[in-house]
């Protein structure tokens, strides 16, 4: 756990930073001076995206709605799109990576915002919203510009590499909103309006154990005191 994080903060980064990092690095390969794109810059795995691309010394465009704008800006996003205002894919303007973080894009709409070496990642293809079988058809006619996301792997190394970069604030954790447990269903319902800033974390207190909810992928993270 980083020396500087409350317990709470703690909780929020496993699995959206793991997201991020392993998205970004792992699948994309996300190179110095490379243009980054991420939709649904201001939500729990978007917000790290922003902030590793910018490790990486990407350029990124975030796209999210009016409110958050400022906010993600100040996380490291040189561009900023509000998506209530404007469609990024009728721009004319290409990206080396198209990170939809939010599960609203499709395959075929973000094709002519690419480069040529450019792809694009659906950071979960199984969400309801997301048209699944583009996806799969770009993976089956072995279209290289499509790629999916793979479930997140839990690796020491990596909570260890995050770790580094949090305590010295290169890296920090946003949390948006935080309910007790008797009130998950209003977490839930907070998380899924699709407005969310940052993580929405769900406090246990039982033996000071701080616990944190995702719908992504149904995953849970625990710290201890």
């Amino acid at each position: 756990m980083p020396d500087n994080l409350t317990f709470n903060e703690a909780a929020a980064i496993p699995k959206a930073a793991l997201t991020a990092l392993q998205t970004l690095r792992d699948v994309a390969q996300v190179r110095k001076s490379q243009k980054v794109l991420v939709n649904g810059a201001s939500g729990g795995v978007g917000h790290f995206a922003i902030q590793f691309a910018r490790f990486y010394e990407a350029e990124v465009t975030a796209v999210c709605r009016t409110p958050h704008l400022a906010w993600v800006n100040g996380l490291g996003a040189q561009q900023v799109i509000d998506n209530t205002r404007e469609d990024f894919t009728q721009s004319g303007k290409k990206y080396d990576v198209i990170l939809d973080a939010a599960g609203t894009l499709t395959v075929f709409n973000c094709k002519r915002s690419l480069r040529e070496t450019g792809v694009f990642i659906n950071e979960n293809p199984l969400k309801p919203n997301v048209q699944l079988v583009p996806v799969l058809l770009g993976i089956l006619i072995r279209d290289k510009r499509i790629k999916v996301s793979p479930l997140t792997k839990p690796r020491d190394k990596d909570l260890d590499f995050i770790r580094e970069l949090v305590e010295p604030g290169k890296i920090k954790p946003v949390i948006g909103a935080c309910y007790p447990l008797d009130q998950i269903a209003a977490a839930h319902r907070h998380a899924e309006n699709r407005h969310a800033k940052g993580k929405v974390v769900v406090q246990i207190q039982n033996g000071n154990v701080y616990q944190e909810t995702s719908r992504t992928h149904g995953f849970t993270s625990q710290t201890y005191k």
